[in-house]
C-alpha cells in the first residue's frame, strides 16, 4: 500500500528536525524550506527549496499536490533574533511576524486550493501569555477553553492570529471548502521529559506542560502526556497524527483547566500556520 503524502514546511529547522526520522518512515514526506541544510550543517534527505512567502503560490503549489496533510513548522526570524526571543517586542520583530502570519495564508490558501484534507499548525503557549502572567500575579486562578488568546508579545500575537486566521478557513466561508485544522500549542521542544518534571517545579506554562519528550515530538503516535491531557479537556488534540479523523468544530462545553494547561494542544476544524522567510534571513525555528 502506498504510503500518504504530507507535506513538512520549516523541515530543516529545530522541531522540523525533532520529527524527521520517524515522519519520514510512515509517510512520503515532502521536505520544504528556504535552506537545505540543518543548523549544524547537515544536507536534509528530499529537500525542496521554496520561498512559501511568495504572494505567487504557482511558484509552489505543486509540492502540496496530492498530499494528504500539511505540517507547518515554517518561521521567519528577525535579524539577530529567533523564537527563542519571543519576549522582544522591537519594531523589527513585529515586522518578522507580520510576515510569519502571511506566510500562514499562503500554506492554507494552497493546501485549499490543492485539495489537502488537514493543516497542522506549530503554535505556541505564548498565545495565551498574557494569563499566565496575571497567574502569576496572583489575579487570576482558573483559564477556560472559552477565553481567547492574549499575549503581550508579538511573538505569542501572531501565533494567535494564525489560530484566527485557520478558524476562517475552516469554516467553509473561503472558495466554499473547509480546511481541517490543528493549532498544536508547543510549550518547549527540549529534550526532556514530562515524567521527569516534578508537579511542584512551576505554574507557568512552559515549565509544567510544556516539556515533551523528544521521542514524542519526532514521532506521530500521540504522546502520554497529550493522551492524558486529552482525557481532561474536550480542547486537547485527540491525536497527534497529521491524517487523523478530524474532531469537531468547537469545545463548547469544556471543563475549565489551569491557566498552566494553556499549553495544551488545541484541535477544531476551525483554526490556524506555515513557514516565511524575512528580507534579511531564511526562517528556520
Amino acid at each position: 500500500m502506498a504510503k500518504r503524502r504530507v507535506v513538512l514546511t520549516g523541515a530543516a529547522g529545530y522541531v522540523g528536525q525533532r520529527m524527521f526520522e520517524e515522519l519520514s518512515e510512515r509517510w512520503d514526506l515532502v521536505p520544504i524550506d528556504v535552506q537545505a541544510t540543518t543548523r549544524s550543517g547537515e544536507k536534509v534527505p528530499g529537500i525542496v527549496i521554496a520561498d512559501l512567502t511568495n504572494p505567487d503560490r504557482d511558484a509552489y503549489r505543486q509540492h502540496f499536490r496530492g498530499a494528504e496533510a500539511v505540517i507547518h513548522l515554517g518561521y521567519v526570524r528577525a535579524p539577530g533574533l529567533d523564537a527563542t526571543t519571543w519576549q522582544n517586542n522591537s519594531d523589527a520583530k513585529f515586522w518578522a511576524e507580520h510576515q510569519n502570519v502571511a506566510l500562514a495564508y499562503n500554506v492554507y490558501r494552497t493546501a485549499l486550493e490543492e485539495g489537502v484534507r488537514r493543516v497542522v499548525v506549530a503554535s505556541s503557549n505564548h498565545a495565551a501569555d498574557y494569563y499566565e502572567r496575571l497567574v502569576w500575579a496572583g489575579k487570576l486562578d482558573m483559564v477556560t477553553p472559552e477565553m481567547p488568546p492574549r499575549s503581550d508579545n508579538w511573538y505569542g500575537w501572531a501565533k494567535a492570529a494564525y489560530e484566527l486566521l485557520g478558524f476562517v478557513f475552516a469554516t467553509g466561508e473561503v472558495d466554499g471548502k473547509k480546511l481541517e485544522i490543528v493549532q498544536w500549542r508547543i510549550g518547549g521542544p527540549r529534550d526532556d521529559d514530562i515524567d521527569h518534571v516534578a508537579p511542584a517545579t512551576s505554574r507557568s506554562c512552559t515549565a509544567r506542560w510544556g516539556p515533551t519528550s523528544r521521542a514524542a515530538i519526532r514521532s506521530s503516535r500521540p504522546s502520554r502526556w497529550s493522551r492524558r491531557s486529552a482525557s481532561r479537556t474536550s480542547t486537547a488534540s485527540r491525536s497527534s497524527s497529521p491524517t487523523a479523523s478530524a474532531a469537531t468544530p468547537t469545545a463548547s462545553g469544556a471543563s475549565p483547566t489551569r491557566a498552566r494547561r494553556s499549553a495544551m494542544p488545541r484541535r477544531t476544524t476551525a483554526r490556524s500556520t506555515s513557514p516565511i522567510r524575512s528580507p534579511a534571513s531564511p526562517g528556520r525555528r
